[in-house]
């Protein structure tokens, strides 16, 4: 690669290797690190007397720290200036720049080639990882001072407006919840489109409401079913398709009363349109249940050839009916 040189050329060779120092120390392991933002959020608070062998390097502002196993994950992150003296894990490379921007060094291992140029030096398989000469070997571009701050601000400028995009887009994937729970009660509250009784009221039409309905069909039912006037002869009910009340029956059991006029119904129909095979299933000289044997006449009879045969003998029902 022209006009490059390694690493190693433009950091600290040895980092500070005494580990902590005091009663109690800030611990920074590959496991502080965000893989994601690349920064340090989990750093430990421990007592030198629980410090892990790993405790050994001091870090100061501006250390590139480096996860030298599994390259692959590139767990890296700059020290912030509020770590400063705490301790790191010997499982870094610790780059201090010395002829080199510390920034430029921190996106520099960030980027895809030296990734891929890691992963190719992996040794071993269960703890894959790589060696602190393999990191300082790697070349990058080299410039001056004033240019590799340059770089780094635009970077740094970009990531900027990259990170206020994803928080705006953030933002509106909320709104949208937001907006979808409202289309939804607006319509369940019938709030969403014009209702039948508005867009009657707009087009000067009547309008009959839910209730309304409910009630004109539950009183034309009551007619159909109960019939008007009071109980006709038989000789004039073969004639008539109107059903007596519940209340001209002499009779306390209503399901009874309901039953004789079905039956009374389903008679008149059969014998006005012929098909006596459709007309009363009771035998002659039967009466529905509830209509005693007492109110029988003989205007009332019916004939015994037309309402016997073997679908009307299982009915069992006398009917017969006395004014």
């Amino acid at each position: 690669m022209k006009n490059s040189s390694p690493i190693g050329e433009v950091i600290e060779t040895r980092v500070e290797q005494t580990g902590p120092k005091g009663r109690e120390f800030v611990y920074v392991d590959i496991g502080s690190i965000d893989r994601a933002t690349k920064r340090i959020v989990d750093a430990k608070v421990l007592s030198s007397s629980k410090a892990p062998s790993r405790a050994k390097q001091v870090l100061k502002t501006g250390d590139v720290l480096v996860s030298m196993t599994r390259p692959n994950l590139n767990a890296v992150a700059l020290v912030p200036p509020d770590l400063n003296g705490a301790i790191g894990s010997t499982g870094f490379h610790v780059l201090r720049a010395r002829d080199a921007e510390p920034g430029f060094l921190f996106y520099a291992v960030q980027s895809n080639e030296f990734i891929d140029a890691m992963c190719r030096k992996v040794q071993g398989a269960l703890y894959p990882a790589v060696r602190p000469r393999d990191i300082s070997s790697f070349c990058i571009p080299t410039s001056s001072l004033p240019q590799q701050r340059r770089i780094v601000a635009e970077i740094e400028k970009q990531f900027t407006r990259l990170e206020a995009g994803v928080a705006a887009l953030r933002r509106v994937q909320a709104n949208l919840k937001r907006y979808r729970a409202a289309v939804l009660k607006a319509a369940c509250e019938g709030r969403l489109v014009p209702t039948e009784a508005e867009l009657a009221k707009a087009k000067n039409r009547k309008f009959e409401s839910g209730q309304e309905l409910l009630a004109r069909i539950l009183t034309e039912r009551r007619q159909n079913w109960h019939g008007r006037g009071k109980l006709q002869s038989a000789r004039e009910s073969r004639h008539s398709k109107t059903l007596p009340t519940a209340n001209s029956l002499d009779v306390d059991d209503t399901g009874r009363a309901r039953r004789y006029q079905r039956w009374h119904y389903e008679r008149s129909e059969s014998q006005t349109h012929g098909f006596s095979s459709l007309g009363p299933i009771f035998t002659s000289g039967e009466c529905p249940a509830g209509l005693s044997r007492s109110d029988r006449s003989e205007g009332n009879r019916y004939d015994r050839r037309r309402d016997s045969g073997p679908r009307v003998a299982a009915r069992r029902h006398l009917v017969q009916r006395r004014r």
